[in-house]
């Protein structure tokens, strides 16, 4: 799996999705940066996006920093694709440094950056506990977002085709993991480190307001959200198991 980012393929196949949820993404981040300020309490930090797409993430969230917190930002980006990395830098032309390498073995030194922003990343990674043993030396916090597949229905409807569901999906997003917020949570918890923050997206109710989805989306999928958005609002973590979502943690590294 690997091969397509290198390869630029992946950019070619979801180019146009490289920044329509950044925006709705980055309201999600930001508690979790708040929190994250407050912890480390520096004047100056090093911020490290991995896999970042375009760029939008790590400019926004760092002017936030600046802005909120009064702490100068230096900028890191690592991705194996050269065109994304091209795009970072376009994004952020103050970047210190911008590494074309693998998330999992990386040349940054022990502890040299303060926050590694992994957004939509883990899943795509062949062997997940790799890169999160990687990103525990080189960061002291980290902040995930990470699709929850393995959800009732998916898994459902994934048994009733015979696993095609599953092999399609495979190939359209590149998802080779796939998590439960148990799965994510224990898997976080064993190769990163302390988890000091958690919640859930709501994904639905995104869907079920942003003008891109309400075109893009089936009658069948704006159904679906309508379920998983009302039983959000009892449960996050029923609706997360039933009908899917992210999760998102800040973990503060070993």
């Amino acid at each position: 799996m690997t091969k397509i980012f290198p390869a630029d393929e992946y950019v070619s196949n979801d180019i146009s999705l490289l920044e329509v949820d950044s925006p709705w993404k980055i309201t999600k981040i930001i508690p979790l940066v708040d929190r994250f300020a407050k912890a480390i309490n520096k004047g100056q930090i090093n911020v490290l996006e991995a896999g970042g797409g375009a760029g939008l993430i790590l400019s926004e969230i760092s002017s936030y920093i600046e802005e909120k917190h009064s702490m100068r930002v230096n900028k890191y980006a690592v991705d194996l694709s050269p065109r994304l990395l091209e795009m970072q830098r376009k994004r952020n032309p103050d970047l210190k440094q911008a590494l074309n390498e693998d998330i999992s073995h990386t040349s940054l030194k022990n502890k040299e950056i303060d926050l590694t922003l992994l957004i939509d990343v883990l899943e795509h990674i062949p062997n997940p506990e790799k890169a999160l043993e990687e990103i525990k030396r080189i960061s002291n916090y980290i902040i995930l977002k990470v699709p929850l597949d393995g959800y009732l229905i998916g898994a459902i409807w994934n048994l009733i085709r015979g696993g095609e569901p599953r092999r399609q999906g495979v190939k359209i997003t590149g998802h080779v993991n796939i998590y439960t917020y148990g799965r994510l949570r224990n898997q976080i918890q064993s190769h990163a480190g302390e988890i000091l923050d958690y919640n859930f997206t709501n994904v639905h109710e995104y869907i079920l307001n942003s003008q891109h989805y309400k075109i893009t989306k089936s009658q069948k999928e704006k159904l679906l959200a309508k379920g998983g958005d009302l039983t959000f609002r009892l449960s996050p973590k029923l609706s997360a198991f039933i009908f899917n979502d992210f999760a998102m943690f800040l973990v503060k590294c070993d």
